[in-house]
């Protein structure tokens, strides 16, 4: 019948000759689409099976604008951080990218230096913005669960034994990563004991608000740390509420403080 390009005509099906580019990002989307299929049921699927478009061509000398070059693809393709967030180095060896984790130490001058030129967070400071997110998420869970104080409440961090107590073992090891109990209380402006001025669905709105841009950036940035949204951005995305909380709540400079994080934003 003239042979499968004819045939698929013939059918109004499109042919693939399993070489053609067209083949390559359809198995590619394909394979995505089951990735976010299985992790979305809750199944521990990684790229390692489904690997991003973008690989190292044999043959190819390295050098730094190619390894950002790479970089940046890599990371476009990994949907499990955002685009400007460099992955750890275990993360390449599971998609087969070791060539270009060995170029990044090789010729890319080292973490530091190739976040630096390729314009990425680095892996620990994002962590640590999310980790501390997750912990105040998780604390507002545990004071309605407690049902203690109404929702625009002032709150005490509780002890890891009302934490053993209540099965909110994640909680406690927040509070733990974020440097114990002392410090949380510390940086979020409470006491054990006395009702504390911070209020979490303040830090957990504001918070979603830059997790929101991170997400929304791609590489390079110009600023490879994470930084407080100005006045104007504010504003410009209808959220001049943020801007006179931040106010109410000491300024730019004390909430980056408590979200550890840059204070580039504008008081006035």
């Amino acid at each position: 019948f003239g042979g499968y390009e004819s045939v698929a005509r013939r059918l109004g099906l499109a042919f693939f000759d399993g070489k053609s580019d067209k083949m390559e990002d359809h198995m590619f989307q394909g394979a995505k689409q089951l990735w976010k299929e299985r992790n979305i049921a809750g199944i521990n699927t990684t790229w390692s099976k489904f690997p991003p478009p973008s690989r190292k061509i044999k043959g190819v000398t390295w050098n730094q604008d190619l390894v950002v070059q790479e970089l940046h693809a890599y990371c476009k393709a990994n949907e499990a951080l955002p685009s400007v967030v460099m992955p750890l180095f275990a993360q390449f060896d599971k998609d087969d990218r070791g060539d270009l984790k060995n170029a990044i130490s090789k010729y890319g001058g080292g973490l530091k230096s190739v976040c630096t030129a390729a314009g990425l967070l680095q892996y620990s400071a994002w962590n640590k913005f999310v980790q501390f997110e997750q912990l105040c998420q998780d604390l507002s869970n545990y004071n309605e669960y407690k049902n203690e104080l109404p929702r625009n409440y002032r709150f005490d961090v509780p002890t890891p034994s009302q934490l053993a107590s209540d099965e909110f073992s994640r909680l406690s090891d927040l509070i733990r990563r974020c440097g114990g109990r002392r410090a949380v209380a510390k940086r979020l402006g409470v006491t054990y004991l006395s009702k504390g001025n911070v209020q979490l669905n303040f830090l957990l709105d504001l918070m979603a608000f830059i997790s929101s841009e991170v997400f929304s950036m791609e590489p390079p940035m110009s600023v490879t740390e994470l930084q407080m949204p100005t006045k104007k951005r504010l504003e410009s995305e209808g959220r001049l509420d943020l801007h006179y909380l931040i106010l109410n709540h000491g300024g730019y400079e004390d909430v980056a403080d408590i979200l550890g994080i840059l204070a580039a934003g504008d008081e006035s």
